[in-house]
């Protein structure tokens, strides 16, 4: 009896956080709250590409058409946008961690439940053994 009631308690403390995990992610993906804050990168670091080195490299040493001094450099990815993907997969991952922690619980409590049934068969029914 002291089982069941610990099952049940493992049973509903692991849908719980399970269901806590599911609504946090879904409220993550949807911007009503904001994921939490793993990584701040600066303003100043973003990742960019310098265009005057790629068109050095293409023209060669000898060949100066172009000034490359002049050519601006390009930002792919600000610091905002990389600082939102990082902390989303983060947030991602370490949901899908607790997601699968409460799913150990659950299944833990479900175990205690369900009663242990065990049906041995008498000596008379099995035949002796023949050496």
């Amino acid at each position: 009896m002291k089982e069941k009631i610990i099952g049940y308690i493992l049973l509903f403390l692991g849908i719980g956080v399970m269901f806590f995990c599911v609504i946090n992610m879904s409220m993550v993906f949807a911007n009503k709250i904001k994921p939490f804050s793993y990584f701040n990168i600066g303003p100043n670091q973003s990742v960019s590409v310098n265009i005057s080195n790629i068109v050095q490299q293409m023209q060669g040493e000898n060949q100066n058409v172009l000034n490359s001094g002049n050519l601006p450099k390009i930002n792919i990815l600000s610091s905002e946008s990389l600082n939102q993907v990082l902390n989303l997969s983060t947030q991602f991952l370490l949901m899908t961690f607790i997601l699968g922690f409460g799913y150990r619980l659950a299944s833990l409590g479900v175990q205690l439940i369900r009663p242990i049934n065990v049906k041995l068969k008498s000596e008379s029914q099995t035949p002796p053994l023949q050496s």
